[in-house]
């Protein structure tokens, strides 16, 4: 028996070595050694058909942390590319308020993504205050794209027209050329005599600015299509004298809509009351309205992810 014991253990510990030294070779592959050499079989048996499973799975590795090295390459030049992308895009929008004689104005931008799809302008000429917002359809990137070309367009049609429906028609009819993607643009279109206050404006399916006094009341807007959607769309232009001492608040839908963890959206309510409070405490100049409006929806949301770009444009005849 003690023959047989021995004789047993030799065989048993002679057999077992090419699974040991493929044990120690597992153990590297395990560490991160995906070259590490596995022990060549010198019988075809059960050990080595494993070695042979494990050989397939160390090429497997090495192939799978190649294309991951690859794509975390790409995956990263395309992220510096859309935060260069982001920055020109935000340095395309006035960031630098005009300093005026009776009209005080101040302007936020938040894209939901790298880039955005949102836009805002204004600029000064022959004492008139011209300014548009806008929300293209979609995100990111084509969205972007679509939102430049509608900022360009709208800087060189109102260079020399008076009138902010032929600016808007204009913009409309060179949208809609070509427009294989049917991507449209909601846009609110305004043109503010500085010295009198008449506005003139156009609002091409744009949610309805808020004016601001002693209460909070709806713009009123003719409701026509928004820019890029029909060619030859009949756009037009509304009046109203914008009295001293008169806030305009411009949004789009990344603040009624902005949603909380249970899906629910801030709502016009929520303006409303964000605004009467305002008029209540007296903090009525634009920036702060547009900074306490952002942080209002900051705290409504909580930690959600910011579920569309988030514009806001205000102004004030003083």
């Amino acid at each position: 028996m003690l023959v047989a014991y021995w004789v047993s253990r030799y065989t048993i510990h002679r057999t077992t070595i090419p699974l040991r030294v493929l044990a120690k070779s597992a153990d590297e592959v395990a560490q991160g050694n995906f070259h590490a050499p596995l022990p060549e079989p010198k019988h075809n048996d059960e050990i080595s058909q494993l070695r042979d499973s494990f050989s397939n799975m160390q090429q497997s590795l090495t192939q799978y942390i190649d294309q991951l090295k690859t794509t975390t390459a790409q995956k990263a030049a395309m992220e510096s590319e859309l935060s260069i992308a982001r920055d020109i895009q935000l340095s395309m929008v006035p960031t630098v308020f005009p300093e005026l004689d009776n009209i005080d104005i101040f302007a936020s931008m938040t894209p939901a993504k790298a880039v955005g799809g949102d836009l805002y302008d204004f600029f000064v000429r022959d004492k008139q205050l011209f300014f548009c917002i806008g929300d293209v359809s979609g995100k990111g990137v084509p969205a972007a794209l679509f939102i430049t070309e509608a900022k360009s367009l709208f800087r060189a049609y109102a260079t020399g027209v008076e009138l902010p429906h032929l600016i808007v028609s204009r913009m409309n009819n060179d949208l809609s050329l070509d427009n294989k993607e049917c991507m449209f643009v909601t846009l609110f279109v305004g043109i503010l005599d500085l010295t009198s206050g008449l506005l003139r404006y156009c609002n091409a399916g744009h949610e309805a600015p808020l004016i601001i006094k002693k209460t909070v009341e709806p713009l009123p807007v003719n409701e026509i299509y928004p820019v890029g959607l029909l060619m030859d769309a009949p756009y037009e232009t509304q009046e109203i004298v914008i009295e001293p001492e008169t806030t305009i608040l411009l949004y789009t839908d990344g603040l009624d809509e902005a949603m909380n963890a249970d899906k629910k959206q801030f709502g016009e309510k929520r303006i409303f009351e964000e605004l009467n409070r305002a008029i209540q405490t007296k903090q009525l100049s634009p920036q702060t309205v547009i900074e306490q409006m952002i942080q209002a929806v900051h705290d409504y949301v909580g930690d959600t992810e910011q579920s569309d770009d988030l514009t806001l444009l205000c102004l004030r005849r003083v």
